[in-house]
C-alpha cells in the first residue's frame, strides 16, 4: 500500500523541477498531470532540454518521446494531433491492446 503523503512529495518536488526547468527552458507549452508532461520547445532543444531536466534531480530520470508519424502524439488518454494550420486537436487515445471492458 502506497503512504498516502507520497502524491504531496511527487508534487512539491515536480513544482520545484518546473521552477528550475521552466526558467532555463522557456517551452511553448508546458503541461503537467502529476508526473506526466507535454512540452512544446524547439525541434533542435529536445536534447539539451532532456539533459538539463535530469541533471537537476540526479536520482530521477526523465524519458522522452517526440512527434510521432502524420504529427500525432499520445498524452494521457489524449491523442493531441497537429492541424495543417498548426493549431492541435485532441481526440481520445486507446491504446492498441485496450480491450474496452469495463469491470465492477
Amino acid at each position: 500500500m502506497r503512504s498516502l503523503i507520497l502524491g504531496l512529495i511527487v508534487e512539491a518536488v515536480m513544482q520545484r523541477l518546473e521552477l528550475i526547468a521552466l526558467s532555463i527552458i522557456k517551452p511553448k507549452i508546458w503541461v503537467r498531470y502529476v508526473d506526466d508532461a507535454f512540452v512544446i520547445i524547439k525541434r533542435n532543444d529536445s536534447e539539451y532540454t532532456n539533459k538539463l531536466i535530469n541533471n537537476i534531480f540526479e536520482d530521477m530520470k526523465f524519458t522522452t518521446r517526440e512527434e510521432e508519424l502524420n504529427d500525432k502524439f499520445p498524452f494521457l488518454d489524449a491523442l493531441i494531433r497537429r492541424t495543417n494550420t498548426g493549431n492541435l486537436e485532441t481526440q481520445v487515445y486507446s491504446k492498441s491492446t485496450h480491450t474496452d471492458q469495463i469491470l465492477n
